[in-house]
């Protein structure tokens, strides 16, 4: 009888080491096995420094929440930088992890995922481009690392906003935590959702003009101000952050250009500025893979509704650059699920994102987002380089489904 115990508590010891030794090692193991983890490498000349930053005292009204009376933002900064990376740097926070990744020993299962980026490296000095980043509804700027870093190589700095009480989570340095909040009208497909959406949009829009106000000397982006070209500012957006940052270019007019990124369009575009427009081909998806899937169809129903390129939008007198992706869904947009998507195939596959690798959607929209801004949102007027991306990628199209330029 003794002997039998020993030998079951033997058994329960060995396994338990296993398991402590899988879910300890396994994402190393597995990623060295695979080649994964590792955020595509920077195709650009610059290292990418990157920090987080407090805005607050911004005067304006808080119009979401009443714990606090005014509007306050945390912002991450992708810049340029000639230093070295020496070590890793944490990915996702703990909050964050909570929030995406409820999972056991979640920390150890998201280590492998590195990021391309310094932490509070010093930047690299002269002017560069601005691009100001939004992401979609709930989201977080976070998920769109191996993109921005990109960008930033390239000579940009880039300022993703995540917006409180509409992005899944954000903490601010005191330990308060801003969720999203409203869920029933931000998803609402009735008139009231219409409405509350709307009043959201007007709420980003001021963000971003916020941001822009915290360049000043005595802001908190201060820093960043002398290496900013005031002559060169765009904003862009996926989804929700996309059709706001076209918005943006209504209302101030510091901005010179605007990209969205498979996002709504509520209102007419009354402007004359530069502006790109680049799509997912979600209904040819639909359409051939997922009309049976009832998980997606919801999403299906929202699309319909909010058509992403209204044909009011391409009757108008300025008419916007429209590049579509084909073999994506818009959730493919969000490139670091690409990234895990080919560590975690079991839990993200192709049906929530499409049928691209992670290297080259983070490659090639860099590449259009880049050009595009450089030759033709900075009144350049220099389209023949953005066609020469176009062509480089088979995947990529001018024009809508129904129009495209092949």
């Amino acid at each position: 009888m003794k002997r039998k115990w020993i030998k079951r508590t033997a058994i329960v010891l060995i396994s338990l080491i296993l398991m402590a030794t899988i879910v300890f090692t396994g994402p190393w193991i597995i990623s060295n096995l695979r080649g994964k983890g590792n955020f595509p490498k920077l195709q650009g000349e610059y290292s990418v420094g990157y920090q987080r930053i407090y805005i607050k005292d911004t005067g304006v009204k808080e119009l979401l929440s009443e714990e606090t009376n005014e509007r306050e933002l945390m912002v991450s900064v992708y810049y340029p930088s000639d230093e070295i990376k020496m070590k890793s740097m944490e990915y996702l926070s703990e909050v964050e992890l909570k929030n995406y990744l409820p999972l056991p020993f979640a920390q150890f299962i998201t280590r492998p995922f590195q990021p391309n980026l310094i932490k509070d490296a010093k930047p690299k000095e002269g002017q560069y481009p601005l691009l100001i980043f939004s992401p979609g509804l709930t989201g977080n700027t976070v998920l769109y690392t191996s993109l921005l870093e990109q960008i930033a190589s390239k000579g940009f700095i880039v300022i993703g906003v995540d917006h409180p009480y509409t992005a899944a989570v954000v903490e601010f340095p005191n330990g308060r935590i801003a969720r999203t909040v409203n869920t029933d009208k931000l998803w609402d497909l009735g008139t009231e959702g219409d409405s509350y959406r709307k009043h959201l949009s007007e709420i980003w829009v001021s963000d971003h003009s916020i941001v822009l106000d915290a360049l000043d000397k005595d802001g908190e982006l201060g820093i960043f101000g002398p290496l900013v070209d005031m002559k060169q500012i765009g904003v862009f957006g996926h989804s929700f952050g996309g059709q706001a940052s076209i918005e943006t270019l209504a209302t101030d007019e510091r901005f010179s250009s605007a990209m969205n990124i498979d996002g709504s369009i509520f209102n007419d575009m009354n402007h004359s500025k530069p502006t790109a427009i680049v799509l997912s081909d979600y209904l040819k998806v639909y359409e051939n893979k997922y009309k049976e899937n009832a998980e997606i169809e919801p999403f299906s129903e929202w699309f319909k509704k909010y058509n992403m390129l209204p044909e009011k939008l391409m009757e108008s007198e300025h008419q916007p650059d429209v590049y579509t992706y084909k073999d994506i869904y818009h959730m493919g947009f969000i490139t670091d699920m690409l990234v895990f998507k080919e560590f975690l195939p079991f839990i993200i596959n192709d049906k929530m994102l499409g049928y691209h690798k992670a290297d080259e959607m983070v490659y090639s929209l860099t590449e259009l987002v880049v050009t595009w801004f450089n030759n033709v949102g900075y009144n350049t007027e220099n389209r023949d380089k953005v066609d020469n991306v176009i062509d480089k990628y088979d995947f990529i199209y001018r024009g809508t489904k129904s129009n495209a330029i092949q």
